[in-house]
């Protein structure tokens, strides 16, 4: 069956209520993210079956209550892939974290990793592991904003769901079968935690800034402060991506420079010049006086700084990654998602320095698997 093309307020909120209750519901989201601080939503896919599948055009939507009703439904289970692309777009379209809560949320992703596969693995990869099936995946690229859409990419939009909630299905029973269901449960909460939709805090834009540490004079690195601050507050302002209104190498060009004038800003290196020029005065101001620069942390410390305590922290390390990767395999579940380098490494260092030991390695059900080994690995 063909899926059905909702391009009205009514429409929309006509098909959600006609979804039956306690069935899962699979969403997904085509969006354009070039030249915007925030991706564009360019097509909306919800489906519970091949033979019930509707195709959204959010250009002509206007009221998104219905859908924000269904994601913040607890009773319904709303079937995603990589969901750590589309639930941020959804909630934004439906007013934000604040007025749209999602809730009962199923990656299929997360779910492969439970079930002895790749946590990573596409969804091209999922679908015929799953179902024997090869989708085709010709229209990635497409322009999702142009009007009308192509028959292929509507048949390309419908294939990307209607699987999903069999897919679910197959996969939770696989996942209870190696008793690793209520793990999969409890890592779905992510989707619930207030961080994942949070704006980025401007006054930290910099730590984004690579090398930030090596450049030397108090001068450069306010600027650079100063200027990633008001890069991210104005790309959000004014809806730009970062580096469309003023990319990296742009602006530690500007922040080195000895001496800059209008003529300067128009020679730096991959930058849009109408707007660079569009804020010219605002990149000469900060250059000249980036009083407003957030303060500057102090210089991390190097705590491997001796022979004994690299060879601790190396030693510990490998341990920690020796006992993530037996204890995944045991339980069936990819290695990244108990636990990773990072995570690993995070916990050494702070035993390394005698702090309160604190990490995701020792909370929930990462816990359940990893302790006690996990502590006394750190503590002797």
């Amino acid at each position: 069956m063909s899926p059905i093309w909702i391009s009205q307020d009514t429409d929309l909120k006509n098909y959600i209520a006609s979804l039956p209750s306690g069935c899962p519901v699979a969403i997904d989201t085509e969006f354009e993210w070039t030249r915007t601080y925030h991706p564009r939503l360019a097509l909306l896919q919800i489906a519970i079956s091949g033979d019930n599948c509707a195709l959204v055009d959010p250009f002509t939507i206007t009221d998104w209550t219905p859908l924000r009703t269904l994601l913040t439904d607890p009773a319904c289970v709303k079937v995603v892939f990589s969901g750590r692309n589309d639930l941020p777009i959804l909630v934004r379209t439906c007013g934000g974290f604040a007025n749209c809560r999602p809730s009962a949320v199923h990656d299929l992703q997360l779910a492969m990793g439970f079930c002895g596969h790749s946590a990573n693995a596409s969804l091209k990869t999922t679908i015929e592991t799953i179902f024997g099936i090869v989708l085709d995946k010709s229209e990635t690229r497409s322009d999702w904003t142009r009007r009308p859409l192509s028959e292929e990419q509507l048949a390309y939009a419908a294939d990307d769901v209607v699987l999903l909630p069999e897919a679910l299905q197959r996969l939770t029973e696989q996942m209870r079968q190696n008793g690793n269901l209520d793990f999969f449960l409890e890592e779905t909460t992510l989707f619930e935690d207030p961080g994942l939709y949070a704006e980025t805090d401007a006054t930290q834009a910099w730590r984004r800034i690579g090398g930030y540490w090596r450049i030397r004079g108090e001068l450069m690195r306010t600027r650079i402060r100063a200027l990633a601050q008001w890069r991210e507050e104005t790309a959000r302002s004014n809806n730009l991506s970062r580096n469309r209104l003023l990319h990296d190498e742009a602006l530690l060009r500007l922040a080195l420079a000895n001496t800059i004038t209008p003529n300067d800003l128009m020679q730096l290196p991959r930058i849009h010049k109408p707007t660079v020029k569009r804020f010219q005065n605002n990149l000469l101001d900060i250059w000249k006086t980036p009083d407003d620069a957030p303060p500057e942390p102090p210089e991390p410390r190097n705590p491997l700084n001796t022979t004994t305590r690299k060879t601790y922290f190396n030693q510990r390390l490998e341990r920690i990654m020796g006992l993530i990767r037996q204890r995944a395999e045991a339980r069936h579940i990819d290695s990244t998602l108990l636990g990773t380098r990072h995570d690993a490494e995070s916990l050494v260092l702070q035993a390394l320095q005698k702090l309160p030991l604190d990490g995701r390695l020792l909370h929930g059900w990462r816990a359940t698997i990893l302790q006690p080994a996990l502590a006394e690995i750190l503590t002797k």
